[in-house]
């Protein structure tokens, strides 16, 4: 099994793999209300966790890491969707992405 980290900067581009695990690492503010959400995955990706890191050393108001710990269960083809909004607001989406996803 192999692992894949997808950091912010590398977002909307293919990501090719094998089965195994596949890390977003993605700023958000929770203090600010908004936090990341896994709006779409394909069939054969589970969410295996999910996490935040505070800014270190930790400052408040300042923005973290969350982290997705996806797997790759199956071969296929697919798109990993994100967006950043407010849990109780979800017709108000600040930031989306889309990741197109092949496993081999």
């Amino acid at each position: 099994m192999s692992e894949i980290v997808v950091r912010q900067s590398n977002l909307g581009r293919p990501v090719n793999v094998r089965q195994g695990d596949i890390v977003l690492e993605l700023e958000e503010n929770p203090s600010t209300g908004y936090s990341w959400d896994l709006a779409g995955l394909p069939a054969f990706v589970t969410v295996a966790e999910s996490s935040h890191e505070a800014a270190a050393p930790p400052r408040l108001g300042a923005p973290g890491l969350r982290r997705f710990r996806l797997l790759a269960t199956a071969t296929g083809v697919g798109t990993i969707e994100g967006q950043l909004r407010r849990p109780w607001d979800p017709a108000n989406v600040a930031e989306r992405f889309s990741i197109p996803l092949s496993v081999r």
